[in-house]
């Protein structure tokens, strides 16, 4: 995917291009990033809304400054403790919303538990996951208090860049892609969260912990067209070499 999307991406393309971002979190751009040490305090929120991921606790901390993927700047959670918080936004990844998130990332391949890109939860039994689990499976899901509704794909442990993105309709009904080709089959549940509030790099409760590269997040509180999508994805593909 990623040549063909280069390929095509020559436009100067940003997210705020797009109507109901909510969210744009974007590690290429250091003025975003408040640490010290190299240890991460605060990633800002570009889309407007100050949406900022935090973490207080020095030991949670993801890193800037010494990873990149094409030659940008990323933030480095270390698969054990780290992770950042997002206040008042479980509601934008309501179970009963529309919603439409993107991710570019790198994962380190390994399978010894889960690994968590984002998680939520407005209720106990309304809960939103993005993960990869311990066969090596990315799965995207949520939990209404009875039964799960999962997308799942086997990926390879390999250190590849990847564009992972969602759609969720306020029936709850999800669709996702992996760097463009859409991803079938709902075979497997994700590990859930059950703490109100959302996180980057964890769930909410800050365990199955992201480990290795993350380096944009991106969030539209709507369904996105088939064609605005593929145009966050080619933005996503050209920036960070996927």
């Amino acid at each position: 995917m990623g040549s063909l999307l280069i390929e095509l991406d020559k436009s100067n393309f940003t997210p705020k291009m797009l109507g109901s971002l909510e969210l744009w979190l974007d590690a290429s751009d250091l003025s975003t990033i408040t640490e010290s040490s190299g240890a991460v305090s605060q990633w800002d929120d570009k889309s407007g809304n100050s949406n900022n991921a935090t973490q207080g606790t020095g030991t949670n901390q993801p890193t800037t400054g010494s990873d990149t993927l094409n030659n940008k700047n990323t933030l480095t959670f270390d698969g054990s403790n780290d992770y950042l918080s997002i206040s008042d936004f479980s509601s934008i990844l309501d179970i009963a919303a529309n919603f439409t998130v993107f991710f570019a990332f790198r994962w380190n391949g390994t399978v010894s538990t889960s690994r968590t890109l984002t998680a939520s939860t407005v209720s106990t039994s309304n809960r939103f996951v993005a993960t990869i689990n311990t066969n090596g499976h990315l799965i995207v899901g949520t939990y209404n208090g009875s039964s799960y509704n999962t997308k799942t794909l086997a990926v390879s442990a390999d250190t590849s860049t990847r564009i992972f993105s969602i759609t969720h309709t306020s029936a709850d009904v999800i669709s996702a892609w992996l760097n463009g080709s859409e991803i079938t089959g709902a075979t497997e549940t994700p590990a859930t969260s059950n703490n109100s509030g959302t996180t980057i790099g964890a769930r909410t409760f800050g365990d199955s912990n992201f480990d290795d590269y993350l380096a944009e997040v991106i969030i539209y509180s709507r369904i996105l067209s088939a064609s605005e999508r593929t145009k966050v994805e080619n933005y996503l593909s050209n920036k960070w070499g996927a």
